[in-house]
């Protein structure tokens, strides 16, 4: 018995020893190219690196001697679609970052993609100036930094670009009604991002007007009342005995005229709200005859 089972106990051992792990699909090596959404540039507190691609992103950095090629050295391995800041950086110092994604379940690297960043702080537009002419807008930006590009960006894209602090843009290229501005230097680093927002044109509806007017005589007064609109918030009125006429304007829905009638009195009412004044109604009432 002693020898069966240590004969059953060897043979399990030799069999694990031939067990091969899974293969790694051919679609996850053919992904492996350099990473192409990940992002790079500066910031106030260093080199800002986000990650995009749907893998793990292996970063590492180099620090350039002369001539002599960088030494890279591992810095991060971020998640994906998240936000690494390499703080360790200098003004004016030049650095590479060699980025390779890496695959979450089989821990394959890709081929990798190169960045140098010279690093300075981030230029920024500290005002803007926008106007629409016909079918441009113009844009005018105030900057204390030295900037070599000057690009307008909307809907994700660039729209405009130019050198100089002036800039023109047809007004259907924007998207959302929103652009940003953005500075670049010498080295390719972007700056902080400007961002304007062009209020919506608003859909103006002014209040309906009155469907009707009356005239009511009670005891010594004489009460000129109207039907309510929708939307009002006031109400202006006119009435005119030939050339005499009173003006009113009123939350209410109806005044007292102070005059009598002798004759003839021509009568409109307006509704009026922040959007507007509605259509006029019109009534002409005569003093009716004393029997």
């Amino acid at each position: 018995m002693k020898y069966a089972s240590l004969f059953i106990a060897l043979f399990v051992l030799l069999a694990g020893c031939g067990k091969k792990t899974d293969p790694i699909p051919k679609s996850v090596l053919a992904d492996m190219t350099p990473p192409s959404a990940v992002f790079i540039s500066v910031a106030d507190d260093g080199v800002r690196i986000e990650n995009q691609e749907s893998d793990l992103l292996f970063i590492e950095k180099g620090v350039s001697e002369g001539e002599e090629c960088s030494v890279f050295s591992p810095l991060k391995l971020i998640d994906p679609k998240s936000v690494f800041v390499d703080d360790n950086v200098l003004p004016g110092e030049k650095y590479f970052y060699r980025l390779r994604k890496k695959s979450i379940k089989y821990g394959v690297l890709s081929e990798p993609y190169m960045a140098k960043v010279i690093y300075s702080k981030p230029m920024k537009v500290t005002s803007a100036e926008y106007h629409k002419e016909g079918t441009i807008y113009r844009v005018n930006i105030e900057t204390e930094d030295k900037f070599t590009r000057f690009d307008v960006y909307s809907g994700g894209r660039t729209i405009a670009q130019t050198g100089g602090k002036t800039i023109t843009f047809p007004a259907d290229s924007v998207v959302d009604n929103k652009f940003s501005l953005i500075l670049s230097d010498y080295d390719g680093n972007r700056g902080t991002p400007y961002t304007i927002e062009i209020p919506a044109n608003r859909v103006l509806t002014p209040p309906a007007p009155v469907a009707a007017i009356t005239v009511l005589n009670i005891g010594a007064d004489v009460r000129i009342a109207w039907s309510d609109s929708e939307n009002a918030g006031s109400y202006n009125i006119k009435a005119c005995e030939n050339v005499s006429c009173e003006t009113f304007t009123t939350q209410n829905t109806s005044v007292i005229y102070p005059r009598k009638i002798k004759s003839c009195l021509d009568i409109t009412v307006t509704a009026v709200n922040a959007d507007g004044e509605s259509k006029p109604t019109k009534l002409r009432y005569c003093k009716p005859e004393e029997e």
